[in-house]
C-alpha cells in the first residue's frame, strides 16, 4: 500500500503517487528532451500493461458484468497477463497483444530488452483493497452493454524498472536519468474520485458471445457521453467498408473534408471499433457540419505496403481544392513539396537535420554521427507513415489501432542499437 495514504493531492484528487527514492540527482544536461522521448517511448511497452480497474463480486469470470470485472482484478493482482488478456474485450486484447509482440521484437533488436524477455509479462504489481459498489451496481445500457459502478476502494500499481526484462546495457544507460530507473507506486482512491465528481466510477462491460468483458474503449466512450450530457444511442451505425484498401482511404479523406462523420464511422472495422458504431449516432450530430464543406479532394496518389494484419496506405500526393484554390502536398524522396497557388515551397530532411545541428551547436553540443543517422532514419520512416487498413468479410476498413501502432513502431524502426545509445547519452 502506498506510503502516502492520508495525504491530500489537491491538483488531482484520488490520484496518489509515491516519490521515487533517489540517492543523488545528477546535473541536468542541455538536451534532456531527447532522452525524455527515447526513454519514455521505449519504457512504455517494457513496463507492461497499465490497465487499472478493480472490484469484487460473485460469479465465474464473464458470467455477468460484475463477475467480468472481478475476474480482471484477480488477473491483475496475480500479475497474470495471459489471464488479463483473456478477461478484457477480445478486440482490445488482440490490439495489445499485437503491439506488445511487435514492439518487443524491435526493442530486443535495439538491445533494450533481453533476448529472453517475455513480451506479455508485466513488470509492475497491482493491488485492490476494500472495493465497494453502488447500491445498484449495474446499469443496463443495451442487451450487450452494461455499466458497473464503484464507490469505494483503492487500486495501486507499482512500477519497478529493476524488475523489467531490460538489458544491463540499457539499465546502465538510464542510471543518470532522474526518475527513469526508480521504483514508483501510484494509487487511485475511488472514494476520493466519487467525492470530487459526485458520481460513481463507471466501468463499461460488453457482451461478446455468451460472456461479458470489461472494455477500455467502451469505458472511455461512456465517460465522454457522461461529460457531454448525452445518452448511449439506441441504434448503431452499421459498418460499410470499401472495395479495396486504397478506396477506403480515398473515401475516408473525402468524408473528412466534407465533415461527413457518419461515413467516417461506417469505414471503421466492425470488430475492432464496435464501440464507434455503437456510440456513433451520438457523435454524428455533434461533429458533422450542417452543410458540406466547399473543400474537395481532387487527386490522391498512394503507396501500399503489407503490414501484420492488413495494409498500410501511405500518401504520396494529395491535391485539395478549397474556395477556388488548389493546394497540393507531394513527397519526392526525402523532400516534401507544398504548392498553395503562390509558388512552391520545398522542405527536405537534410535541411531539417542541418537546423538541428545548428541548434545543438548553439547549446555547445556536437551531435555524433550515430545521432544524426538516427534522426535521418526516423525522419524517413515518418515520411512513409500512412493509414492502416484491415479486411473483414471481403470489405476494407480503416484501422485506428493499426494506424497508431504503425506510428509507434515508426519511431523504433528508425533506430539502431548504436544510434539509440547515442541519443540517450546526449540527454543523460
Amino acid at each position: 500500500m502506498s506510503s502516502t495514504e492520508g495525504q491530500s493531492v489537491p491538483e488531482v484528487p484520488g490520484i496518489i503517487s509515491e516519490e521515487p527514492q533517489l540517492q543523488q540527482q545528477p546535473p541536468k544536461r542541455k538536451t534532456g528532451l531527447i532522452v525524455g522521448v527515447v526513454v519514455g517511448v521505449l519504457a512504455l511497452v517494457g513496463g507492461g500493461v497499465t490497465l487499472a480497474v478493480a472490484m469484487q463480486g460473485p460469479g465465474a469470470p464473464g458470467s455477468s458484468p460484475q463477475a467480468a470485472v472481478t475476474g480482471l482484478v484477480e488477473a491483475l493482482n496475480k500479475n497474470d497477463t495471459i489471464g488479463l488478456l483473456d478477461r478484457v474485450h477480445p478486440a482490445e486484447a488482440k490490439a495489445f497483444r499485437d503491439l506488445a509482440m511487435t514492439s518487443a521484437s524491435e526493442m530486443k533488436r535495439l538491445e533494450v530488452l533481453r533476448a529472453d524477455a517475455d513480451a506479455l509479462k508485466m513488470s509492475g504489481g497491482f493491488t485492490a483493497q476494500e472495493i465497494g459498489f453502488a447500491d445498484e451496481p449495474e446499469e443496463k445500457v443495451t442487451d450487450r452493454i452494461s455499466i458497473v459502478k464503484l464507490i469505494s476502494g483503492r487500486v495501486s500499481m507499482t512500477e519497478d524498472p529493476a524488475q523489467a526484462p531490460y538489458t544491463e546495457k540499457f539499465l546502465k544507460l538510464i542510471e543518470g536519468v532522474p526518475g527513469a530507473s526508480a521504483k514508483q507506486t501510484s494509487t487511485v482512491d475511488i472514494a476520493s474520485v466519487v467525492l470530487r465528481t459526485g458520481k460513481p466510477v463507471r466501468v463499461a462491460t460488453v457482451k461478446v458471445g455468451d460472456k461479458w468483458y470489461p472494455s477500455v474503449y467502451y469505458s472511455v466512450a461512456d465517460f465522454v457521453l457522461q461529460m457531454t450530457g448525452r445518452s448511449w444511442p439506441k441504434e448503431t451505425i452499421p459498418a460499410v467498408g470499401a472495395a479495396s484498401p486504397e478506396q477506403a482511404v480515398r473515401e475516408l479523406v473525402t468524408a473528412a473534408v466534407d465533415g461527413n462523420t457518419r461515413r467516417v464511422i461506417e469505414l471503421l472495422p466492425p470488430t475492432e471499433m464496435a464501440v464507434a458504431h455503437d456510440v456513433g449516432n451520438a457523435l454524428v450530430v455533434q461533429l458533422s457540419g450542417e452543410t458540406p464543406s466547399d473543400t474537395k479532394l481532387i487527386e490522391l496518389q498512394t503507396e501500399t505496403k503489407d503490414i501484420p494484419g492488413g495494409k498500410r496506405i501511405s500518401p504520396r500526393k494529395i491535391v485539395l481544392e478549397t474556395g477556388g484554390t488548389r493546394v497540393s502536398l507531394a513527397r519526392d524522396g526525402d523532400c516534401v513539396t507544398l504548392d498553395a497557388g503562390e509558388g512552391k515551397r520545398v522542405m527536405c530532411l537534410d535541411q531539417v537535420l542541418a537546423g538541428m545541428e545548428m541548434a545543438a551547436a548553439e547549446e555547445g553540443v556536437e551531435l555524433p554521427e550515430a545521432a544524426i543517422r538516427a534522426f535521418l532514419g526516423i525522419g524517413r520512416n515518418l515520411l512513409d507513415i500512412g493509414v492502416a487498413t484491415v479486411e473483414e468479410n471481403g470489405k476494407h476498413y480503416l484501422s485506428p489501432t493499426g494506424t497508431v501502432t504503425e506510428l509507434f513502431l515508426t519511431f523504433l524502426r528508425g533506430l539502431d542499437a548504436k544510434s539509440m545509445e547515442e541519443l540517450v547519452k546526449l540527454g543523460g
